[in-house]
């Protein structure tokens, strides 16, 4: 085979996992697929590698006061998407999880970052509210059958922060 710059390859057009790329284990060059990495590192831990790209959840809460969980709104996945689905009729509030929940539930390292997709589904304004440790900046409340995207970013064990985009 002809030594080609990286460069100069094609480009690829779809991964499937079981592609060889090269790699050096304990100073011996070797071969791995993306499938081994995902395999090896995909706990999450750190933030490494995610087992999913995405997540996706619903809460189908008719409260006019949700307390969200750390599920609700994570798992781990460089994009979550929450489905808020409760045929609300008045406007409510979905709390945030405490910063240092969301950190614990991620095992998260300061600077860690995802995209939060917040669907509404309901007949009803929702508005996403603090909890300990947040900083919240942008557009809050998602009106119905619409969506609201946040980048959430944990500043520390005990901090996060979310903007709207």
């Amino acid at each position: 085979m002809a030594s080609i710059p990286i460069p100069n390859l094609p480009a690829a057009i779809s991964l499937t996992g079981m592609e060889e790329i090269p790699a050096v284990q304990s100073g011996v060059a070797v071969r791995i697929t993306i499938n081994q990495i995902i395999a090896d590192f995909g706990g999450g831990g750190g933030g490494v590698v995610p087992t999913k790209l995405q997540g996706y959840s619903t809460n189908s809460s008719t409260s006019a006061s949700l307390s969200l969980s750390s599920s609700d709104i994570s798992g781990g996945y460089v994009e979550h998407t929450l489905n808020l689905t409760g045929a609300i009729t008045n406007p409510s509030n979905a709390q945030l999880p405490t910063a240092t929940g969301l950190a614990t539930a991620l095992n998260a390292t300061a600077g860690q970052t995802y995209k939060l997709r917040v669907i509404n589904s309901g007949g009803a304004n929702w508005t996403l509210v603090t909890n300990t440790g947040w900083t919240l900046n942008g557009s809050l409340t998602i009106y119905p059958s619409s969506f609201i995207d946040y980048y959430v970013t944990i500043v520390s064990g005990s901090t996060a922060g979310m903007q709207s985009v």
